[in-house]
């Protein structure tokens, strides 16, 4: 494989050379470094206090889980400065940096945002707009690697990504089964908590006695930097994916063992956040994996993926041996009676999302406004615990932004698939395919892929924008 700095070949000497060369290293820089700030969005920086205080007098009362806070990350910095990167060197094609391939769909989408809040019951509410200027910076993202990406050995750059992500996996997962393995007491668990506040969320699953004959009365649930522990399980999925694809790209013997040792680290990891979503999603999405690689690869390449997957299931079974009292306490698959549980909870936040739906089905409540008018449509009156967002993405979208909203975003979706061409699909594009597909199962069990959590919706940008770049790659082959 070519591990050469993707840069241009011509002499330095040369002002314009020189020049193509920092604008190329930039963007490689830059997006390398908003790859690696996903679990960081947990820590941001809270700035314009005094703007933000004035964006919540409303009549509604704003629920204790609504953060009113204006915040901003290094992440986001770093997609301003991608943007005049990408402006200087795509000056002259503007219009197809915004508009081209499957962006044009997003716009509408956010459009439809838009739309929802100026018809809303509370338009002069300025905190959505503040959350749809964020979530219009991920968009802008989107459109900036889609379609702004220099295809200049555009693989190279994808081999340094993935083992960026690799690397980052691995530092997540050694962070979160020390939290796992190593805290016992609330008060260890609280001294290394990034986010108290969702420790609820972070509930243990014993007697765990794998290590001692003393039995664990608790089990904090792995989750690293990240908000919580299902997020962190959806970004392990994405880690997975990427680390199946190195597997299968690097041709030395010595790599191929380094990256398995790192798979099995992060199936320890996801393991060790306990998450169903995670865990079924995974499920899904390494056969679609091996099915699109097999019938791309060539017979050499089949080989190795038989190898892999005598690998993989072993590991797995592995694993699941050794964690099958906590695994069988907290029900991913086989404790029904805590499935139900956890679902009557989901079902009422369903219903209530239906019956937003049901008052106003073209443009919804408002964008940002679930958990505002979450008392007003329930079902049933709300205990303390359960101002949550529905976790299902689809009827959240529908909620806030109507059937337009929906469709339109559907749309987006059917888009990005269709321009990735499964039929001439390559590795490399198996694995955002497969990575977007698990990550939209997930939005089925969960709000985080495009709810409230920031590294949620980062981290589904970042799939969506490389699934999308990977067909432009094909249709403008490069080197």
């Amino acid at each position: 494989m070519n591990w050469s700095l993707p840069v241009s070949t011509g002499s330095l000497s040369s002002n314009i050379g020189f020049r193509s060369n920092v604008v190329l290293l930039s963007f490689y820089f830059l997006l390398l470094f908003i790859v690696q700030t996903i679990g960081l969005q947990g820590t941001p920086q809270k700035i314009f206090k005094t703007i933000a205080k004035k964006c919540i007098h409303i009549t509604e009362p704003i629920p204790p889980s609504y953060d009113p806070s204006i915040w901003y990350t290094f992440t986001d910095v770093a997609i301003i400065l991608l943007l005049f990167v990408c402006v200087w060197k795509k000056r002259h094609a503007i219009k197809a940096l915004f508009w081209e391939g499957s962006a044009k769909f997003l716009w509408i989408f956010l459009l439809c945002m838009l739309l929802s809040i100026f018809t809303s019951s509370v338009p002069h509410f300025g905190m959505p707009y503040v959350r749809l200027f964020q979530f219009s910076l991920l968009a802008l993202l989107f459109c900036l690697i889609a379609n702004g990406f220099p295809l200049l050995q555009y693989r190279s750059f994808l081999l340094w990504m993935c083992s960026s992500i690799l690397l980052l996996a691995l530092f997540e997962c050694s962070l979160g089964i020390y939290q796992c393995f190593a805290l016992t007491t609330p008060e260890e668990m609280q001294s290394v908590a990034w986010n108290p506040s969702t420790l609820s969320g972070m509930a243990s699953y014993g007697p765990f006695d794998f290590f001692s004959t003393t039995p664990r009365i608790s089990l904090l649930r792995a989750y690293g930097t990240f908000y919580h522990p299902n997020v962190f399980g959806g970004f392990l999925v994405f880690s997975l994916l990427v680390s199946y694809y190195l597997f299968y790209s690097l041709q030395r013997l010595l790599a191929k063992i380094t990256v398995a040792l790192g798979i099995a680290i992060e199936l320890l990891g996801l393991i060790c956040t306990f998450s169903r979503s995670a865990f079924l999603a995974l499920v899904f999405a390494t056969p679609l994996w091996l099915i699109l690689c097999w019938r791309s690869g060539s017979t050499v390449q089949r080989k190795h993926l038989i190898h892999f997957c005598i690998f993989l299931l072993s590991t797995v079974l592995l694993f699941s041996i050794l964690f099958a009292k906590p695994l069988l306490r907290r029900g991913p698959l086989f404790n029904v009676p805590k499935i139900l549980a956890t679902e009557g909870e989901r079902l009422k936040f369903q219903r209530t999302a239906m019956n937003m739906v049901q008052s106003s089905p073209l443009t919804g409540v408002g964008y940002n406004h679930y958990l505002i008018l979450q008392p007003k449509y329930s079902p049933t009156p709300l205990s303390p615990s359960e101002h949550l967002p529905v976790h299902n993405i689809y009827l959240l979208i529908a909620a806030e932004t109507g059937l337009l909203g929906l469709f339109a975003f559907c749309t987006f979706l059917g888009a990005l698939f269709k321009s990735a061409n499964v039929h001439k699909i390559s590795a490399s594009g198996a694995t955002f395919f497969s990575s977007m597909v698990g990550l939209l199962f997930i939005g089925c069990c969960d709000c985080y892929p495009l709810g409230t959590m920031r590294q949620g919706q980062l981290l589904f940008f970042i799939i969506a924008s490389f699934l999308a770049l990977e067909g432009r790659n094909q249709r403008e082959p490069t080197v």
